[in-house]
């Protein structure tokens, strides 16, 4: 699968867990924490693979490297925002306007990924090339994974 098709349906991914945690009740804490520290996995999961393989890749094609560079600061804010939403519980004031935030930055960022990023990705790299670093991206995703779960039963 070509990368920018893997980068999509990490994208869906995120948005689906997004509309799931809009349809709990907020009451239901535990599921909205479970929910939300799988939000934020998946997030970590993507911006990595992205930042270590696809960015690279792109960052030698001159129309797109202020494009890159504004998408790895967007990164950098939902990696702090993931942060603060981890130090916060689901009772806490700001923790839904928190992941609120998150979901807009998180939206507008794929919003410019997928109307700007990706077309010069496609005009520029070939799509076997393309093919080649989807492969990568899901090697990565799974190796990355791995190691979560290591990290979690260690």
């Amino acid at each position: 699968m070509k990368a920018t098709m893997v980068l999509k349906r990490d994208h869906q991914t995120v948005n689906g867990l997004f509309r799931d945690f809009e349809r709990l009740a907020d009451d239901d804490t535990l599921v909205q924490r479970q929910l939300v520290d799988r939000i934020r996995q998946e997030l970590d999961v993507h911006l990595r693979v992205e930042e270590e393989l696809f960015y690279p890749e792109l960052e030698r094609v001159p129309e797109a490297a202020d494009l890159v560079a504004e998408a790895r600061a967007e990164h950098q804010l939902v990696k702090d925002l993931c942060a603060e939403i981890a130090r916060l519980h689901p009772t806490d004031i700001d923790y839904a306007a928190k992941i609120e935030v998150l979901r807009e930055n998180f939206d507008h960022h794929v919003e410019e990924e997928e109307s700007e990023i990706f077309p010069l990705a496609k005009k520029h790299i070939s799509g076997d090339r393309l093919e080649k670093i989807g492969d990568q991206l899901e090697n990565r995703r799974e190796e990355i994974l791995k190691q979560i779960r290591k990290t979690e039963m260690a």
